[in-house]
């Protein structure tokens, strides 16, 4: 007889075989190797601006040395590497600034180290490059990870790169491309509040990192936990392309803190295994903030819909402004700072997500930052203007073993409050985040830029990349891109009122349960003849949302029910019921008339438009609605 050779775990263990990342062959990368003319092997290097220099590297020995005094410079070495579909890639490198100056200083001006693929036709499919170096500084290692490397890759190269107008002179050296071995089962997560339940459904998730081409046929997800009848149970979870999910309630398994683990095999091969500690519990522990079943935030056990703003300095002027308004908190990076700060802020009746990245960012040494947090958190955590800690603001994926580590220890600090993180990665790439937060947002700014339905896009693919499994607040723009990078340019203009009003209700309709519009600090500013200005009448604007999304609160924190059949893809939906009415919000997120037949939640008898066009929707009988959206349209429709 024969021996069944499993090949899928043949794969996969020659993967797992390999401890830490896989490099990727860059010929010459520290620029050591150089021909009788001075050119460093493998590596195409314009004479202009550039040259391999001995002693300029970062041991002593030679490194590829930029300098130049042409801010329009576009011309850049690189190199032709090889890269895989499906995979992701650690690209480094050291860089040293001597005197590189930039028209803007920031993270993304100056030195980089840049990767990007193509397809067979040439066309660009993704690129990645890491934080900038600039200014006069010692050596600096800088690196990033790429999304995942798309289908049809036909080719890739590796640049280092000056950007954003640089002049002077810099440094780079020791380059480096890993590509990252990947857990087949990358963990468990489930979508209980902190892991913990006492009644009612549960589900868990295990994410799925399967090789290119393999297919989900013939495998197998069971999950193992101790059973309430103390033995223990397994449970087959439903597998798609990158999951296995299993819902059970929570009665099934045994009381107090256990494993719950996930296995996946072919029937006759383990390919992988994660686990999560869970806990049941006879009853929640009392927090003074937490999340229920349905994702909606309780603040001394009431239903509480965040409304905020993010600001920079604020004062009791400001502060009143925007107590005086539908807004009931605020995220600042430089207030609340004392214990009379949060006092005012509860005097206003605000609430504030208290930034805890001021001495724990990648600008500082991590133990700074948790010495910091250990002092400051007992300080002020039982203080009633606290409504979360924010934690994260767009880090690189580089520093997510940093975040955990500070979840864990705001979790260890105060079990009162919820860990609020912000990002700009979206799809899959935040899912590498899962760990670092309880509730997350993302700020698509598309306004001057990209389609505004793009808000819709991100939130879409942002909630399944968490497996719908943790809470939204939102970031919507309320910022011109031209005036925060100095200029009035019309192509970079401040957001309308309504498209203000149209990416909220946009972000609403694709489950946010709350939301804080970045940034009220850009909204007013001095004047050159003394006192303040609010600029372009964005202020104004922003208090009509405020106040169409209060007047709808109890409807958006009621109980949500499933959308009805046929909304098109370009329309966001999103519907509830509170006690025999049903409420449906829909919201048209192109520049067109969006036309739909929709099946009518209730019996459809007595219908009107409550918010938005009223002719919009229309009762046809038999059970539909017609819906004709003008262009931007919102409408909120309550049927009974």
């Amino acid at each position: 007889m024969k021996k069944r050779v499993c090949l899928a775990a043949v794969v996969l263990c020659a993967v797992s075989a390999v401890k830490g990342d896989i490099p990727v062959e860059i010929k010459n990368s520290a620029f050591e190797l150089c021909d009788a003319n001075g050119a460093a092997t493998g590596w195409i290097i314009p004479k202009k601006h550039w040259k391999v220099v001995a002693g300029a590297g970062s041991n002593g020995s030679k490194g590829l040395v930029f300098e130049g005094d042409d801010p329009n410079s576009r011309d850049w070495p690189h190199q032709w590497i090889t890269v895989k579909e499906g995979k992701r890639y650690r690209i480094s490198a050291n860089i040293k600034a001597d005197g590189l100056t930039c028209p803007k200083m920031g993270r993304w001006s100056g030195m980089s180290i840049y990767i990007e693929w193509f397809d067979k036709s040439g066309k660009l499919t993704g690129c990645n490059m890491t934080y900038c170096v600039n200014g006069k500084t010692d050596w600096i290692h800088r690196e990033n990870i790429t999304p995942v490397v798309a289908p049809g890759v036909a080719k890739c190269r590796i640049v280092p790169l000056v950007i954003k107008g640089g002049v002077g002179r810099a440094v780079i050296d020791d380059i480096s491309v890993m590509e990252i071995e990947e857990k087949t089962v990358s963990g468990v997560w489930s979508s209980a509040y902190r892991d913990e339940q006492a009644e009612g459904k549960v589900t868990f998730v295990a994410g799925l990192n399967l090789p290119p081409g393999m297919s989900t046929n013939g495998l197998e997800a069971v999950f193992s936990y101790p059973g309430s009848d103390g033995r223990m149970k397994k449970t087959d979870g439903c597998i798609s392309e990158d999951e296995a999910r299993m819902e059970t309630d929570v009665s099934a398994l045994a009381y107090g803190t256990n494993d719950v683990v996930c296995t996946l095999s072919d029937g006759k091969c383990v390919l992988g295994s994660a686990k999560l500690p869970f806990a049941r519990v006879k009853e929640l522990p009392p927090r003074r903030v937490r999340f229920d079943s349905r994702q909606r935030v309780l603040v001394d056990g009431k239903l509480f819909f965040p409304l905020g703003l993010y600001c920079l300095e604020i004062d009791r002027e400001n502060i009143g402004l925007i107590a005086d308004s539908p807004f009931n908190c605020i995220m600042s990076y430089k207030f609340p700072t004392t214990d009379a700060d949060l006092d005012l802020c509860h005097q206003m009746g605000l609430k504030v997500l208290y930034d805890v990245r001021r001495k724990t960012d990648s600008t500082y040494d991590d133990e700074i930052g948790r010495s910091w947090m250990k002092k400051r958190i007992p300080e002020i955590r039982n203080h009633p203007a606290i409504l979360a800690w924010y934690s994260d603001d767009e880090s690189a994926p580089t520093l997510i073993p940093r975040l955990k580590g500070r979840y864990r220890l705001l979790v260890e600090l105060d079990g009162d409050h919820p860990v609020w993180a912000v990002q700009d990665k979206h799809g899959k790439r935040l899912r590498d985040y899962l760990g670092t937060f309880d509730v997350f947002g993302t700020d698509p700014y598309p306004v001057s830029r990209y389609p505004i339905g793009q808000v819709t896009e991100a939130m879409r693919s942002d909630r399944s990349a968490v497996y719908g499994l943790k809470p939204v607040w939102q970031v919507p723009q309320a910022f011109g891109w031209g005036k925060s990078r100095g200029n009035s340019k019309e192509a970079e203009r401040i957001p309308t009122a309504a498209e203000i009003s149209n990416m909220a209700w946009q972000a609403i309709a694709c489950g946010a349960n709350g939301m804080v519009f970045f940034r009220y600090h850009q909204l007013r500013e001095k004047s050159k003849k003394g006192g303040v200005v609010w600029w372009k009448d964005i202020w104004p604007a922003l208090l009509d949302t405020g106040r169409e999304l209060k007047r709808f609160e109890k409807v958006i924190l009621s109980d949500g029910t499933p959308v009805p059949a046929g909304v098109p893809g370009k329309m966001a939906a999103r519907s509830w019921r509170t006690g025999e009415t049903c409420w449906l919000l829909l919201v048209n997120t192109v520049t067109e008339v969006l036309s739909a037949e929709l099946e009518a939640p209730g019996s459809g008898k007595d219908l009107k438009v409550e918010f938005g066009p009223a002719s919009a929707v229309k009762r046809t009988g038999a059970g539909k609605l017609a819906v004709n959206l003008p262009p931007l349209a919102t409408v909120m429709v309550r049927i009974r």
